[in-house]
C-alpha cells in the first residue's frame, strides 16, 4: 500500500513539475520577458536501444538509458507507455526523481526478469518529454533468456469454455542440454477436477526441433481439457516428473473460466454475483427494465423460458417470444422487469435495507440450470 501510494505521489509530483515547466516557458515567451536563451528544453538520448545478449532464466538484468538536456529550460520525463513480449516476464522503468537542469543529464533505468519464459525477450517503453520537438522517446531492450528446458508456451490459458466443451492445447518441451531426458510420470495439482484432464507426450520430430534451432531435444506434450469442470475459473497444474538430474520436474499451469451456456445481459445486471441493481424508481411512474437472456450451443434452437418465482408484489417479469438464430446456434429471450407504478415506498437493497427483489427462471426442457436474479431497488415517493 505504502508502495502504492509513493508511485502516484511520485506521478503527482513529476506531472506537477511538467505543468510548472511548461507554464514558466509559456509566461517568459508569452510577455516578451524572457531573453532569447530561455529555449524551450531539448532532449538526446546517447541511444534508444539495448541488447544484453543471453540470460539465464530467473537471472535479472538492468540498463540505464542516458537523456541529455541540451536546452535551457528544465526537461522534465514521465512515464507512457510500456509492453513486454511474455507473460511470466517482470518488467519496472525507473525514472529520475527530479526535473533534468539545462546541460545536466539524467538516467532512466529499465529492469527485466524472467520467471519462466525461455526464447526471445523484447521488452519497450515510452517515455514522455517536455520537448516540444521531441515529445516522446521509445526505448527497447532485446536479449534471449536461457535455461536448461524452455516450455513453450509457458502457461496454458484455455480463455473462456462453454459448459461441456473440451479443448486441447499442444505445449513444446525443449532441452538445451547435452543430457537427454525422459518424461516418467505426470500428476495435476487440484484432485478435484483432475478427472477433467488429460495429458500425453511424444519426442519433437527433426522438423519441430529446428523451429527452436539450439535445443537439443524435447517433447511435444498435448494437455487435454475435458466436460465436467464447474461454471467459474479454473486453476490447474501439470506437473511431469523427468529423468534429468537438473531438471527433475516441469511444471506447466493451466487456467482457463467455464461459461454457462445461458447468459444474461443488461444495464446494472451483475453476472457474477447474480444481481440486477434498477436503484431508486419513483412510485408514480415505476420503471421498466430490458434484459436479454441468451442461450447457447446444441439445446439453444429447442429452449424456452419459464418464470418459476417473482417477489415481492410491486416487481413483474414479462417475456417475449424466443428467437432462435440458426447461423450462430443461438437463441434470444427478451425480458422486461418491471416495478408496477403505484408501488408502495419500500426498499429492497439487502441485509439491512430490505429484502431484494427475487427471479427465478427455468429453462424447458430443464437441461440448463436454474437462473437466479436478486434485484436491488428501492420504490421512493
Amino acid at each position: 500500500m505504502m508502495g502504492s501510494r509513493l508511485r502516484i505521489a511520485q506521478r503527482w509530483s513529476a506531472a506537477a513539475a511538467l505543468l510548472a515547466a511548461l507554464a514558466a516557458w509559456a509566461s517568459a515567451t508569452a510577455d516578451g520577458s524572457g531573453p532569447a536563451a530561455q529555449t524551450p528544453p531539448q532532449v538526446r538520448v546517447d541511444t534508444t536501444q539495448h541488447d544484453f545478449g543471453k540470460s539465464d532464466v530467473g537471472v535479472g538484468g538492468q540498463h540505464a538509458f542516458v537523456f541529455h538536456n541540451t536546452g535551457q529550460s528544465p526537461l522534465v520525463l514521465t512515464r507512457g507507455k510500456s509492453t513486454c513480449g511474455c507473460c511470466t516476464c517482470v518488467c519496472t522503468v525507473r525514472l529520475p526523481e527530479t526535473t533534468v537542469p539545462p546541460g545536466a543529464a539524467a538516467a532512466v533505468t529499465l529492469e527485466w526478469q524472467s520467471k519462466l519464459f525461455v526464447g526471445s525477450f523484447r521488452q519497450t517503453a515510452t517515455i514522455l518529454t517536455n520537448d516540444p520537438d521531441r515529445p516522446d522517446v521509445t526505448l527497447s531492450v532485446t536479449g534471449r533468456f536461457t535455461g536448461p528446458v524452455g516450455v513453450v508456451p509457458s502457461q496454458v490459458s484455455c480463455g473462456s469454455l462453454r459448459v461441456g466443451q473440451a479443448t486441447t492445447w499442444a505445449v513444446h518441451l525443449y532441452n538445451y542440454t547435452p543430457e537427454a531426458f525422459d518424461i516418467t510420470s505426470c500428476e495435476w495439482s487440484d484432485p478435484r477436477t483432475a478427472e477433467c484432464f488429460s495429458v500425453d507426450w511424444e519426442p519433437l520430430t527433426a522438423a519441430q526441433l529446428r523451429e527452436e534451432g539450439e535445443a537439443r531435444g524435447g517433447y511435444l506434450v498435448r494437455i487435454a481439457v475435458r466436460p465436467g469442470l464447474p461454471v467459474g475459473a479454473f486453476q490447474q497444474g501439470l506437473a511431469l516428473k523427468t529423468t534429468s538430474r537438473s531438471v527433475p520436474r516441469i511444471d506447466v499451469p493451466v487456467q482457463g473460466t467455464v461459461v454457462s451456456d445461458l447468459s444474461i445481459a443488461g444495464q446494472g445486471w451483475n453476472a457474477q454475483a447474480g444481481v440486477l441493481t434498477m436503484g431508486d424508481i419513483p412510485r408514480e411512474t415505476g420503471a421498466d427494465w430490458p434484459l436479454l437472456v441468451m442461450v447457447r450451443g446444441p439445446h439453444a434452437k429447442d429452449i424456452r423460458l419459464q418464470l418459476l418465482r417473482c417477489t415481492p408484489d410491486s416487481l413483474s417479469v414479462e417475456m417475449e417470444p424466443t428467437q432462435f438464430i440458426a447461423a450462430k446456434e443461438l437463441s434470444l429471450t427478451r425480458l422486461k422487469v418491471r416495478v408496477r407504478p403505484g408501488s408502495p415506498p419500500s426498499p429492497h437493497w439487502g441485509n439491512e435495507r430490505g429484502e431484494p427483489g427475487h427471479i427465478s427462471i427455468q429453462t424447458l426442457p430443464p437441461v440448463l440450470p436454474q437462473v437466479d436474479i436478486r434485484v436491488r431497488f428501492a420504490v421512493v415517493e
